[in-house]
């Protein structure tokens, strides 16, 4: 099943964005107000309880609930500017390891595959689940198939697969308290020998279903493997109790 048939469409058969679906009527609704190009400073604090945050320009917005969400490699550098002084920030990060091929669909198949999903050639890309493996020593492998990666050339695809246990870490390193500064990143990717040899095992299994006939059937041509990661960078600010010495904020 495509992923993108998961989600809402409207009448004409686009993908209804999850702006579309939540944001924009709540900000109709009065209850939401958006701020754009409001790069956030620092959280402000009443003694250790966020009150609210100081934009760049110093502004401050002030709220009764304080959500930081700037993701795995942003909110680092906004805790750090906060003052919060805790030797953790930033370390942790990691990533799921990926092997990634690229491949070219028949056009016949293309063409019937728009036709089934009602796609046009400006639609997003569909991403279909292949399965999730249990290996004995690596966990968890995930395998997963993107067409529509190209829009200039819809024949070509991707067939993917992913390590969901990681034990390599890496850190992002924060170096300027400016808030326009760009922390140092570095995912440090297969430091760790068991992830190694488990992206070995996911191209195998790459490998295999690429020679299966169901797979086979449909692929004109098949390019080079290649090592990169999922885009889910995490694990930067660790929530835990106030004696775990790698939790950065409590719960």
């Amino acid at each position: 099943m495509c992923s993108s048939d998961l989600l809402p469409r409207t009448s004409d058969g686009r993908r209804h964005s999850v702006n579309e679906a939540y944001l924009e009527p709540a900000r109709r609704s009065g209850r939401l107000e958006v701020l754009g190009d409001a790069m956030v400073d620092r959280v402000l604090f009443d003694g250790t309880r966020a009150v609210g945050v100081r934009l760049a320009d110093g502004r401050e917005v002030t709220a009764g609930r304080v959500v930081l969400a700037a993701g795995a490699v942003r909110t680092p550098p906004v805790l750090v500017r906060s003052g919060l002084d805790r030797a953790p920030i930033g370390a942790g990060l990691q990533d799921h390891p990926s092997v990634t091929v690229p491949v070219r669909l028949r056009r016949d198949v293309v063409r019937a595959l728009d036709r089934s999903l009602g796609r046009g050639p400006a639609d997003v890309v569909s991403v279909t689940v292949l399965g999730r493996v249990r290996h004995p020593e690596f966990g968890d492998l995930q395998f997963l198939a993107a067409d529509a990666v190209d829009a200039d050339d819809p024949t070509r695809a991707v067939l993917m697969g992913l390590v969901l246990h990681v034990e390599s870490r890496g850190a992002v390193h924060v170096e300027s308290l400016d808030p326009f500064a760009d922390p140092v990143v570095s995912f440090d990717p297969l430091s760790n020998p068991t992830d190694r040899a488990a992206c070995a095992a996911v191209r195998r299994g790459l490998e295999a279903l690429l020679a299966s006939p169901e797979v086979a059937s449909v692929v004109d041509e098949v390019g080079e493997a290649r090592v990169g990661g999922a885009y889910h960078a995490s694990s930067t600010c660790r929530m835990g109790r106030p004696d775990d010495p790698w939790a950065v904020v409590d719960h």
